[in-house]
């Protein structure tokens, strides 16, 4: 979750530093995956794309964990809609430099972000309720 936040963070800063079409195609940014000698916008933009993909292998892993560790239905189907979640905030990136920064894709991209944010946390919540509900019932030894 707080790779998230940090993705929110990022992609506060290529909206502040207009470095959204900093990189003019995908997924390299000018043919390169880090460009020789690049402007500080695209630095921006090469950032938020990376730390695009560690969220995405985060979030991967914690799924994978969750099941493995058959954690509550109603956890791992938070994190299951993350997921989608995530794939649609691809999607949206993809597309805002595709096509210039539509307003109603970046708008999407933004709300998507906090969607995303919403559903780790809420399968984080609810794990902890269901941890913390086992533990009271348990008698101490």
């Amino acid at each position: 979750m707080i790779g998230i936040v940090v993705q929110i963070v990022l992609g506060g800063r290529v909206s502040s530093h207009y470095a959204g079409l900093a990189c003019p195609d995908f997924p390299t940014c000018w043919g390169q995956w880090i460009p020789d000698n690049p402007l500080e916008i695209v630095k921006i933009q090469i950032i938020h794309r990376f730390g695009a993909y560690m969220v995405a292998l985060l979030l991967t892993i914690t799924l994978g964990f969750a099941i493995w560790k058959n954690f509550p239905t109603t956890s791992k189907r938070l994190l299951q809609i993350s997921m989608y979640l995530l794939v649609a905030q691809i999607i949206l990136g993809i597309l805002n430099v595709f096509f210039g920064l539509p307003k109603l894709v970046t708008a999407l991209h933004t709300g998507f972000a906090v969607l995303l944010l919403m559903s780790s946390y809420l399968s984080l919540i609810s794990r902890a309720v269901i941890l913390t509900s086992e533990s009271e019932r348990r008698p101490e030894k």
